[in-house]
């Protein structure tokens, strides 16, 4: 159950999985009905008379560019001390920033001077993962009470993290700093 485009069926990432479920477009930023999917597909081979091992895989891409959040979360996590010292973005910095990146960022009423605080970008990021942690521990939560999490091995990992000007940068995949390669396992 894949929300990116990169694994694509048309890749050869569908192959030995008996049912491969794939974005039709670019990449899905809420997990939400790739959850609920993988859920029902959980739920069916559990209510499987035979019970036979399974495996489910599952990528998501929540926490990715183009950034999407909730402004709740954001003013839950804009003060953080963890997302370093504040300050304006130079005008190189602002001009580096892939547009992509707030593609998804609804900016109605919102202060628009946010756009170019350092802090900001991190927070926006901070938030999406904030909102991620709440699907997915709705997901965790659901397979505990159907109690498939007890009955399992969950591994849980990041294939990447992101620059956020660490190093004067933006994005990832263009470095090796420790931002991008220190990144979550969790095994259950």
């Amino acid at each position: 159950f894949v929300g990116s485009a990169w694994l694509k069926r048309a890749h050869g990432f569908a192959q030995g999985f008996e049912e491969y479920l794939e974005p039709t477009g670019w990449n899905i930023q809420d997990a939400t009905p790739i959850l609920e999917r993988a859920s029902n597909w959980i739920r069916a081979r559990r209510a499987d008379k035979k019970r036979k091992p399974y495996f489910v895989y599952i990528h998501l891409m929540d926490v990715h560019g183009p950034y999407q959040f909730e402004w709740g979360d954001f003013d839950a996590v804009r003060s953080s001390p963890s997302l370093g010292a504040d300050r304006p973005l130079t005008r190189e910095e602002s001009l580096s920033r892939p547009p992509y990146l707030e593609a998804r960022i609804q900016w109605g009423s919102r202060d628009k001077a946010i756009r170019n605080r350092r802090a900001s970008w991190r927070a926006f990021y901070a938030a999406a993962v904030r909102g991620f942690s709440r699907r997915l521990g709705s997901f965790l939560d659901a397979g505990k009470q159907e109690g498939w999490l007890e009955d399992g091995l969950l591994v849980l990992t990041s294939d990447h993290g992101e620059e956020l000007l660490e190093h004067g940068g933006w994005d990832h995949g263009r470095n090796l700093h420790q931002h991008q390669l220190h990144v979550p396992l969790l095994v259950r």
